[in-house]
């Protein structure tokens, strides 16, 4: 009767997520529930922090203190604080048109594409924490890639040309990001995508590519994250 049923490609298991040392439990109030986890952080917050602790091995225990490390190190510290100062820099010394670049840097496609088919093949899998790893790993290369480069010291000596291929790549990271952080914080995501006036296709990539033209425009926007400071009732 039913022969023509699609049957699961893949089942996905997990061990307990505890809260605190104890198990969640509504009636005895032990947990973060929907009505109060919003006025403490943004739900891509949550999204993120609980993928990155999916108890996929092990059970976990998941703490206030690690939502606040997690979420002002990496979404604060790393992605939001990166597509910051690319766009303020950028604004300050090149107007509100992405600079020109000369092509991408293979050295950085390589480190970026590695990173990027671990990623893939992660999610694939559904190994979340896995799939975390690797996305908070592609921020860090543009982090470093951003420190190396010293598009402002470039300009204060006033080698314009070697700042704007460095603020380039940094856009064309900035427009990556957009893409493959979807599945994990899809309103930074939006919110990065936004961050330039043409709307370029979102559909997941095969490879580290340059999409963004030379003299684009782009908006500055507000942080995409903002760090979050415990209280004792929270």
């Amino acid at each position: 009767m039913h022969d023509n049923w699609k049957t699961v490609d893949m089942l996905k298991s997990m061990n307990f997520l505890n809260f605190e040392g104890g198990k969640i439990s509504k009636s005895t109030g032990n947990g973060v529930f929907l009505d109060k986890a919003l006025t403490i952080a943004p739900s891509d917050c949550w999204r993120y922090t609980l993928m990155a602790s999916a108890p996929e091995t092990d059970d976990t225990d998941f703490t206030m203190a690690r939502l606040a490390d997690i979420v002002n190190k990496d979404l604060n510290g790393m992605l939001g604080n990166f597509v910051s100062r690319v766009c303020k820099l950028s604004n300050k010394n090149f107007g509100v048109v992405v600079p020109n670049g000369n092509g991408i840097d293979k050295d950085l496609e390589t480190k970026i594409n590695e990173k990027f088919n671990d990623l893939t093949s992660a999610l694939e899998k559904c190994e979340f924490r896995d799939a975390v790893f690797a996305l908070r790993s592609l921020w860090a290369i543009a982090n470093e890639y951003m420190t190396f480069k010293e598009p402002w010291a470039l300009v204060k000596n006033g080698n314009m040309t070697g700042a704007a291929v460095a603020l380039n790549e940094c856009f064309q990271m900035i427009d990556l990001f957009a893409r493959v952080s979807q599945p994990f914080i899809p309103d930074a995501a939006e919110k990065m995508q936004n961050v330039f006036e043409t709307k370029h296709d979102l559909s997941w990539p095969t490879k580290y590519e340059h999409r963004i033209a030379n003299g684009e425009k782009f908006v500055v926007p507000e942080n995409l994250f903002n760090r979050i400071e415990l209280t004792e009732d929270k």
